[in-house]
C-alpha cells in the first residue's frame, strides 16, 4: 500500500487487528514511529487514547510506565515490527511517501484467515468488504493452506 501525507498528518497509537507483521519503506520525507511490545499492552490503554508524541501523563497515568521505542524514519529507511506491537506514527514533512506491507506467516495464518472470513460475512469492523475481494481471498486461503496447511496448530 502507498501511503502519501503531509506534515502533522499520522496514525494513532494501535495494533494491527489482523495480527500480522508489518514493513514500512520511507520513501520520501521523514516519519516519526513509537512502538512498543505487546507486553507493554497494561500501560498503553486502549487504540487512540494517548498521543505517545504528546502524552498527557496525568490523564493516563499508566503510560509513563511504558518502556517502547521511537525513531525517525528517512528516505530510504525500512521499518519492520512484529505481530501485536502497538504503533503510533507522525508525518514531519511535507510531502510524506511510503510503501507498507504485512506479512501472512505460518504462524498467523489460519487467525488472518478467520479474520477475513469474518469481515466478509458481515461481522467486522476493519474494512468494506465487496463480494469480489471475498470470492478472491478464497484463492489466498488455498495457497496459505497447500504452503502450510494445517499442522500449524494456532490459538485463534
Amino acid at each position: 500500500m502507498l501511503l502519501v501525507g503531509e506534515a502533522g498528518a499520522g496514525m494513532f497509537s494501535h495494533q494491527d487487528s489482523l495480527r500480522t507483521a508489518s514493513w514500512q519503506l520511507q520513501m520520501a520525507g521523514r516519519k516519526q514511529w513509537h512502538l512498543c511490545s505487546p507486553s507493554q499492552t497494561p500501560h498503553l490503554y486502549t487504540a487512540g487514547q494517548v498521543d505517545f508524541f504528546r502524552p498527557q501523563y496525568y490523564r493516563f497515568p499508566l503510560a509513563r510506565n511504558a518502556s517502547c521505542y521511537q525513531t525517525s524514519l528517512s528516505p530510504g529507511d525500512l521499518l519492520f515490527y512484529p505481530p501485536d506491537w502497538w504503533h503510533q506514527t507522525l508525518n514531519l514533512d511535507t510531502p510524506t511517501l511510503a510503501l507498507t506491507g504485512t506479512l501472512v506467516t505460518p504462524s498467523n495464518y489460519l487467525f488472518v484467515k478467520t479474520q477475513l472470513e469474518r469481515q466478509c460475512g458481515g461481522a467486522g469492523d476493519i474494512f468494506p468488504a465487496t463480494d469480489r475481494f471475498c470470492r478472491l481471498l478464497k484463492g489466498c486461503y488455498d495457497l496459505w493452506e497447500r504452503l502450510w496447511g494445517s499442522e500449524n496448530d494456532q490459538e485463534l
